[in-house]
């Protein structure tokens, strides 16, 4: 099991197979990956890459990744490298989430915050209410977020805030979000980030929208 812990976001896949893909998914180049195991050995592994660097290259850091950060030392040929072409690349990544309103209204003790969210020309609005405090401000601008995703998609109870915080990067103030995408039966953690630029909420909800979209085909195949 892997504990990965990324700028204060502690990342707990708790499959080995997803803590390779994981760690694989870092590497500067790579769009995705899977891993296939027999046993406990790992007999294929399948990468797909933009082409922003040789094959050679990206085999190389994989399996420098692998060993210096589980130990694990992979023969170079169980590694497979697809490449896409730019073209191709936005043929896959296909339309994105965007942040089109965001509102929070509060009361002595109860805060609303809505979200509004486009996915091409179409519009997904939803709502979230909680506790009035101040600890709770981004929590409630990234669930409203994730519950605009999933009436998007027609599915419920498959996205869940871990954790929501807010850093300073270089000077600046962003907002990071780790969501859990939850996919027949199994967890994977997403990270999104975004600068604040004057509203939090705004910068939270953003966050969220940042993390789906990375993951954005799958969740575009998930049925309830």
């Amino acid at each position: 099991m892997l504990l990965e812990k990324e700028m204060g976001i502690i990342i707990n896949t708790g499959e080995p197979e997803k803590d390779f893909e994981y760690l694989i998914n870092q590497v500067q180049g790579v769009i995705s990956s899977r891993v296939v195991r027999q046993g406990q050995e790992i007999i294929e592994i399948h990468v797909l890459t933009d082409t922003s660097r040789a094959p050679k290259q990206l085999v190389r850091d994989i399996e420098s990744t692998l060993l210096v950060k589980l130990g694990q030392q992979i023969d170079y040929r169980r590694i497979s490298i697809a490449q896409l072409g730019d073209d191709q690349k936005r043929l896959l990544e296909g339309p994105r989430l965007k942040l089109l309103e965001i509102s929070s209204t509060s009361s002595r003790n109860k805060m609303v915050v809505t979200i509004t969210i486009g996915l091409g020309n179409e519009k997904f609005k939803a709502a979230i209410s909680g506790p009035n405090i101040a600890n709770n401000r981004l929590t409630l601008a990234s669930k409203a977020t994730l519950a605009a995703v999933e009436k998007c998609y027609g599915i419920s109870s498959r996205l869940e805030i871990n954790q929501v915080e807010k850093v300073q990067l270089s000077g600046l103030e962003a907002i990071l979000a780790a969501v859990s995408l939850i996919l027949e039966s199994k967890e994977e953690v997403l990270l999104g980030t975004a600068l604040v630029k004057g509203d939090d909420q705004k910068a939270a909800a953003k966050a969220a929208l940042d993390a789906i979209n990375r993951r954005l085909l799958k969740i575009d195949h998930v049925k309830d």
